[in-house]
């Protein structure tokens, strides 16, 4: 079965990566019930548009499974859990056969990927704070992939008291000059270091995991 296109490579491929097989949970978010299990990475028929795609981004689930991370589009409501990106290419047979998929567990990597939020495509600098959410990364497709999006803040307050739970809030000020207290929102997987291009999309320096939650 022919590989349409690649979404996701290695910069540097000798890395000391972690790289583990999962079965994937698909009563998950976003996983549609008509993707069985011999077509999770499936690269023909109905099922083509909503199969998991090489270098989406997964979380672990109950029953020590993966499934989809981006549970909201909205990027102040960016997944602040671990996250893990798939390392198989779409359509890969033996992949079908077994119905488990790898991901990088762990370790740091650079990467050219496709899997990055349309909207954003022609935003990304480098440095910029990677996210996870839900969204379309093609012009026409499935609107519900685990995509890479510029990270956000989410504002906790314009006044009172800052929450205890709160590490290292960001200050900011408002037009009024008046204190707006804000945390960087969702788990940080990764930040730019090449802005987007037609070719091979967006690279992006990235640990396995995450590096913490506003880091």
């Amino acid at each position: 079965m022919a590989i349409s296109k690649v979404n996701f490579q290695l910069v540097t491929p000798m890395l000391p990566l972690i790289i583990r097989d999962y079965d994937v949970d698909f009563a998950g978010t976003n996983m549609p019930a008509n993707i069985l299990p011999n077509t999770v990475l499936e690269d023909d028929g109905a099922t083509a548009a909503k199969a998991l795609l090489d270098g989406e981004w997964m979380k672990l689930s109950a029953g020590g499974k993966i499934t989809r991370a981006g549970v909201s589009a909205t990027k102040s409501a960016a997944y602040g859990g671990l996250l893990f990106p798939l390392y198989a290419e779409k359509g890969r047979t033996d992949i079908q056969a077994l119905s488990k998929v790898p991901v990088i567990f762990g370790g740091t990597f650079e990467a050219d990927t496709t899997i990055a939020l349309t909207g954003d495509q022609g935003n990304f600098a480098i440095g910029d704070r990677l996210v996870v959410i839900q969204g379309l990364c093609e012009a026409a497709g499935y609107a519900k992939y685990s995509v890479l999006a510029i990270g956000t803040s989410q504002v906790l307050a314009t006044s009172g008291t800052i929450p205890m739970a709160v590490y290292e809030p960001d200050l900011l000020a408002d037009t009024t000059g008046s204190l707006v207290t804000s945390v960087r929102a969702g788990m940080t997987v990764g930040y730019v270091t090449r802005a987007w291009n037609a070719t091979s999309g967006l690279r992006v320096y990235c640990r396995a995991g995450g590096f913490g939650v506003g880091a």
